[in-house]
């Protein structure tokens, strides 16, 4: 995610519940995530459960991405009206 899709996501979650949720989910993830890649060796356990909170953050991101998305097209609408 670039910087500026990260500011706006700060900005628009203190209105938007859905999306100050998927940004919390991301940062609990990445913090999950964090601990596998501090690890010398990973036991193939280890190795799923990485992979699926790969997957799981990733979905999130597309969600947000797809908030922004909405969000930046209602503006363009906005501003021909």
């Amino acid at each position: 995610m670039e910087n500026k899709d990260r500011e706006l996501v700060l900005e628009l979650m203190v209105h938007n519940k859905q999306l100050s949720r998927l940004h919390d989910e991301h940062e609990k993830l990445e913090l999950e995530l964090k601990k596998y890649s501090t690890k010398v060796y990973l036991t193939e356990a280890d190795q799923i459960e990485e992979k699926r909170l790969k997957k799981e953050k990733l979905r999130g991101v597309d969600e947000m991405m797809i908030i922004l998305r909405n969000h930046r097209a209602s503006e363009v609408k906005a501003l021909a009206a």
